[in-house]
């Protein structure tokens, strides 16, 4: 131990002489209250607002420098910077002292650290440097208020209490300001504010381009959600003029739509198809929008000039996507029934009946039939084809008790549908024939099979193959016993001979085809 060597140093002197200087930056009333421990930081400042202490606090961790290469920036710590940025509730801001030049700058460090700077770095390294703004300095007294504000909202955001005690505060809150308008909060994506008032509100509003007005027109015409920039003159309450402190905003307001529902009824197999769902209504025209949960089948039913019955015209449309059953299991696909019931319906041009209801009372109905000379009966027949072969999916899952779930349909692939179509003949004990040609097949057999190896020649023919026949069928497999298999106009590729299996490879000429049928045990 040098015992000339002072017991109070210069950084120790540094280090007081910047605490000072920055005690004279800040308001005197201030409270500071040194941290004894000083562990990561000096003191604790109350913020004094309007003669009391607010019960606001940021920590402040102070370092001075006489050094002009150090003005903006400053190497720490990292477990100090890991305190601040994981552990610190309070606000805690690094304060850089420059008392060569007489300025201070402040750096907000669990912000700066969690969105400015490396994490993994500050976790690996033992010291890392941190870099102040020029703007950021205590000159400029209002930027400091505006950033220690923010910074309590940014702590506020970052380690809330309970949602319950967030909601009932805000609720009190507001509460407060109006007692005859009822308060409830509530958060869906972003903060609703639910308001029932004791008392009639009136409050004006101007639409600020033609778009808002075609759209204000559209809700009182066809009872449309209006939305669109307004300038609004707010009801004389308290409470709105603090949530609504400028006039120009953006509005947007939803109609009341009523529930009801749509029966459509086939005749020829008097199946019923129920859709629940909700009724627009303006002076113009009504129109319902339903759908069956999880299914592909929507219902849109409108009816214009509806307060004129007698030129009231009704238009019926059922939009499908088959994409709806995507993920589900092929033999429970929502609805299945009734959609394929409805789509048959309207592939054969059977007349429909359709009956519509709002809150339980049939309010009216309407005929409907799929007219040949539109575009719309080729979608039909589509969508007719596609669920008939869906059908067939889930007879063959049925037969062979597969409970599989239905791909994206633009992974089922053309052999996909042979599979299937060759399964459902195999269970039904029709005889199914497709083309294999260019298609290759490895037979493995005994290695003492005697087999010509002179290939001068071509080898070609037709094989026939009876035992167990094992199929892909979206992902399980599916083994087929007493199967006979016969492969017409093959022609053999190459021949391989190991210890335990001689190995062919056979492709299908032009006109090869694979013909399979069930047989007797």
């Amino acid at each position: 131990m040098n015992p000339n060597k002072p017991t109070i140093g210069e950084s120790f002197e540094t280090q007081k002489e910047a605490e000072r200087f920055l005690q004279q930056l800040l308001p005197s009333r201030w409270p500071w209250r040194e941290q004894t421990p000083d562990f990561f930081v000096d003191f604790h400042v109350e913020v004094v607002d309007d003669g009391h202490p607010s019960g606001f606090e940021f920590g402040i961790q102070v370092k001075g420098t006489k050094h002009a290469k150090h003005r903006l920036s400053r190497r720490l710590d990292c477990k100090h910077l890991v305190y601040y940025r994981d552990k610190a509730r309070l606000p805690v801001f690094v304060v850089l002292v420059d008392l060569l030049s007489k300025s201070a700058y402040w750096l907000f460090t669990q912000k700066y650290l969690r969105e400015c700077v490396n994490r993994t770095a500050i976790d690996k390294q033992k010291t890392f440097t941190v870099t102040f703004e020029p703007a950021d300095s205590f000159k400029d007294s209002d930027r400091f208020c505006k950033a220690f504000k923010d910074a309590e909202h940014y702590m506020r955001e970052l380690y809330p209490g309970t949602p319950t005690a967030a909601i009932s505060a805000k609720e009190a809150e507001l509460q407060k300001l109006d007692p005859d308008i009822g308060v409830r909060l509530s958060f869906d994506g972003c903060e609703v504010l639910h308001f029932d008032p004791k008392k009639p509100l009136h409050y004006t509003f101007h639409g600020l381009n033609l778009e808002g007005f075609q759209s204000f027109q559209a809700m009182l015409d066809h009872g449309d959600d209006f939305e669109g920039p307004v300038e609004v003159t707010p009801p004389d309450s308290p409470l709105f003029q603090k949530l609504m402190t400028g006039k120009n905003g953006y509005i947007q307001f939803k109609p009341d739509r009523p529930d009801g529902y749509v029966q459509i009824i086939v005749p020829s197999t008097q199946h019923v198809v129920h859709i629940d769902g909700k009724w627009r209504t303006g002076r113009k025209s009504i129109r319902f929008e339903g759908e069956l949960q999880r299914s592909p089948l929507k219902i849109e039913l409108r009816i214009d000039d509806w307060l004129d019955g007698a030129a009231s015209k009704t238009t019926f449309e059922t939009p499908i996507s088959l994409v709806k059953w995507e993920g589900q299991s092929i033999l429970r696909l929502a609805g299945f029934d009734a959609v394929q019931s409805l789509v048959s319906a309207l592939a054969n041009r059977q007349e429909l009946i359709v009956k519509y209801f709002v809150f339980g009372t049939n309010v009216g109905s309407v005929t409907a039939v799929s007219n040949k000379d539109t575009p719309v009966s080729k979608s039909v027949e589509r969508l007719n084809t596609a669920i008939n072969w869906l059908a067939k999916v889930r007879r063959v899952a049925l037969d062979y008790g597969a409970d599989v779930l239905l791909p994206k349909w633009k992974n089922i692939s053309y052999q996909v549908q042979n599979t299937v179509d060759a399964l459902d003949a195999l269970a039904n004990g029709s005889i199914r024939e497709e083309s294999i040609a260019g298609t290759r097949f490895k037979i493995l057999a005994s290695p003492h099979l005697s087999f010509p190896d002179d290939h001068s020649s071509p080898v070609s023919g037709t094989m026939k193959l009876t035992g167990s026949a094992t199929f892909d069928f979206f992902g399980q497999e599916i083994t087929v016993s007493n199967v006979e298999q016969i492969l017409a106009n093959m022609r053999l590729l190459s021949t391989t001979t190991t210890p335990v299996a001689k190995e062919f490879i056979f492709e299908g000429q032009d006109t090869a085809v694979l013909t399979r049928r069930k047989i007797a045990a």
